[in-house]
């Protein structure tokens, strides 16, 4: 670690030094690549040796070389990151991945071959709206890793993958919609409805309450979304007189039958059901 700050390029050297600097990055290449080279080749001969920990030195190692940028004195930072060293670690852990069909290896293998198409295809309509498709890529793999593995990780994975389905729901009910050139307005009901049914088929196979959460998340997200398209629609028609005053009489009327309901005592059984059918974790 300490040599690979020694190695970062000083742009307030002296002219002697610059000139020096300026040759050796010309004909050896930077110093600052070449002590993470030499990191990752430690701490892959460390691994080798079986030194615990020793892997995990190596793939940061191999991840930070994807953001380093040695070509200029004073620059350490790339514009676009560098896909290949991301290729190294993802061929890396897919062999491992192979070899020993652990939760662990096969969702670290995933992760990194998503992180390198994403650095492949960085700058283009792949990483629009906030990595709105590398973001589901990762959870699609979260969810389908944990859902074909049966250990704790496989547990955890599916804990993780139950927050980020929830997540996106509440993210559309906080009206932070991602900016995905190009898609109507109408694409995040369908989209919010799949997620909603997707969430309900693993609360109905897990009998988990965290993706019954998550289900009613979507749901909701995927009946304002409908709400709300439906109102605009209907504000260019001819019925829009009136409008306002028959959405809030449906609403208030839409309460009423909740109280109706919960002092029958239909809720309080309904909750009891699921509370009943349903475990806290799946």
């Amino acid at each position: 670690m300490f040599s690979v700050w020694l190695s970062i390029p000083n742009p307030t050297v002296s002219p002697t030094q610059q000139k020096f600097l300026t040759l050796l990055m010309a004909q050896a290449g930077s110093p600052l690549l070449w002590a993470i080279g030499l990191a990752a080749g430690i701490f892959g001969y460390a691994y080798w040796r079986k030194v615990p920990g020793a892997e995990v030195g190596l793939n940061v190692w191999l991840l930070a070389a994807t953001m380093v940028d040695g070509s200029q004195l004073g620059s350490t930072l790339r514009a676009a990151p560098w896909v290949w060293p991301v290729v190294v670690a993802t061929l890396w852990n897919v062999f491992w991945a192979w070899r020993l069909r652990t939760t662990v290896r096969l969702w670290t293998a995933a992760a990194l071959g998503i992180l390198a198409l994403t650095l492949a295809l960085w700058n283009t309509r792949f990483t629009a709206g906030y990595g709105f498709l590398p973001l589901h890529l990762l959870l699609l793999a979260t969810l389908l890793i944990g859902a074909l593995r049966h250990d704790f990780a496989a547990h955890c994975l599916r804990q993780l993958a139950a927050a980020g389905l929830a997540s996106l729901g509440l993210a559309f009910l906080l009206g932070t919609t991602p900016p995905l050139p190009n898609i109507p307005v109408w694409f995040f009901v369908p989209y919010l409805a799949l997620l909603a049914a997707l969430c309900g088929y693993f609360t109905w196979r897990w009998r988990s309450r965290t993706y019954f959460t998550a289900a009613l998340l979507d749901l909701t997200a995927c009946t304002s979304q409908s709400v709300i398209l439906l109102h605009l629609w209907l504000r260019h028609t001819a019925l829009h007189r009136g409008l306002d005053a028959f959405l809030w009489s449906a609403v208030f009327f839409l309460l009423a039958i909740l109280v109706s309901l919960s002092k029958a005592g239909f809720l309080h059984r309904a909750l009891a059901q699921l509370r009943r059918h349903l475990t806290p974790l799946p």
